[in-house]
């Protein structure tokens, strides 16, 4: 694989830019597009990680909770369910709309209040005032220039006590190229996916809506998989150590997810991380 070009300013202006423009654009069809995030397969690895963030912070009257590139807001629908007072950050307007259209559908009782900043990563973080209890990340390293100088930013941001979740993002290959099994694992999950690509289909013709394709930066890290290990070196020298890691399987059905978990054991590529700040 070629090495991969250093990200300078301008660079990182551009992977900037072209995740706006893609996401403002696909917002309409981001979740009928990710299924890996909403199968129950994920859905209880998330339930995991909610029922853990919720003893972590048990001894806090209110959570102040930020979901960083909230994107349709996943994680940050899942922290409002807690009733903690929650911030979605994001750069796409498009996206920020969607999550707070999900938000009012929630019902009242026991809702937290849902703010939107339309802002990026780093800007929010220089104008925002004092500590944070939770800084959440799903499905969104991958597309930030300076991904780990976020996550520092974040670190040092949070309260005593304080969490950091991080979750569907790539770790590095440790393959070559594509095996048989994995090559097994791809073509099932097309093929058991397939009544939801039908409705996506249907939804396109009925709505009219054309999928954007994404550019070659928009992806940026995620070909070569984020260093974990050196993200867990940052955040410990930050006094956050771990509470959970996992490598999983991140695949679009649950079937195949299962299947693949306990059966043909092909790489596991995506990691989800807890860690607490704890000095």
């Amino acid at each position: 694989m070629p090495e991969k070009e250093p990200v300078t300013e301008d660079l990182a202006r551009e992977i900037i830019r072209e995740n706006v423009e893609h996401h403002d654009a696909f917002a309409p069809l981001y979740d009928l597009s990710h299924p890996n995030l909403t199968h129950l397969y994920e859905r209880r690895l998330l339930r995991q990680d909610m029922a853990m963030l919720g003893e972590l912070l048990a001894d806090r009257e209110t959570v102040r909770a930020v979901d960083m590139g909230a994107g349709t807001g996943r994680l940050a629908l899942e922290f409002t369910r807690r009733g903690w007072d929650v911030t979605a950050v994001d750069n796409s307007r498009e996206m920020l709309r969607i999550a707070h259209d999900k938000h009012q559908r929630l019902p009242e009782a026991g809702r937290g209040n849902l703010a939107l900043v339309y802002e990026g990563a780093h800007d929010f973080l220089a104008a925002a005032e004092g500590q944070f209890d939770l800084f959440g990340f799903s499905s969104v390293l991958h597309h930030l220039p300076h991904w780990l100088e976020v996550v520092k930013l974040c670190a040092e941001r949070l309260a005593p006590g304080g969490c950091i979740y991080i979750t569907q993002e790539p770790m590095p290959a440790d393959v070559e190229r594509k095996t048989p099994a994995m090559k097994l694992v791809q073509a099932l999950d097309e093929i058991v996916r397939a009544p939801q690509q039908v409705y996506r289909q249907v939804y396109c013709a009925v709505t009219g809506y054309q999928k954007a394709r994404a550019g070659a930066l928009v992806d940026y890290h995620i070909r070569e998989g984020l260093d974990f290990d050196a993200m867990e070196a940052a955040l410990e020298a930050r006094g956050v150590d771990r509470r959970r890691f996992m490598r999983y399987k991140d695949r679009k059905t649950a079937l195949v997810a299962w299947l693949d978990t306990n059966l043909l054991h092909t790489p596991n590529w995506f990691f989800r991380y807890i860690g607490q700040r704890v000095r």
